[in-house]
């Protein structure tokens, strides 16, 4: 696959649609990474193979990173994988 591929329009839009949507699911506290994938999995079916896996990725990392959030700020991890960021904020 070509590097220029993944800035195509049709690859670029649902990584940022999965970005966001991993954003809002990360800061939420209760709601994980690994429940986004399983929410975004059945929509990635009617998109190309590149732009789906982006769309993947782009949640798995973004509801990770966004659970920290609500950890450093109200001392409620959004991700069991954000709970040691409670300590930092």
């Amino acid at each position: 696959m070509n590097w220029i591929e993944l800035f195509q329009p049709g690859t670029l839009i649902p990584w940022l649609l999965g970005m966001v949507f991993g954003i809002f699911v990360g800061a939420t506290p209760g709601l994980t990474a690994t429940m986004a994938v399983a929410l975004i999995v059945p929509l990635s079916y009617y998109l190309p193979a590149d732009a789906g896996l982006a769309m993947i990725i782009g949640v798995s990392f973004t509801a990770i990173f966004a659970g920290d959030i609500p950890a450093t700020y109200l001392r409620i991890p959004g991700t069991p994988a954000s709970a040691a960021a409670t300590l930092d904020g």
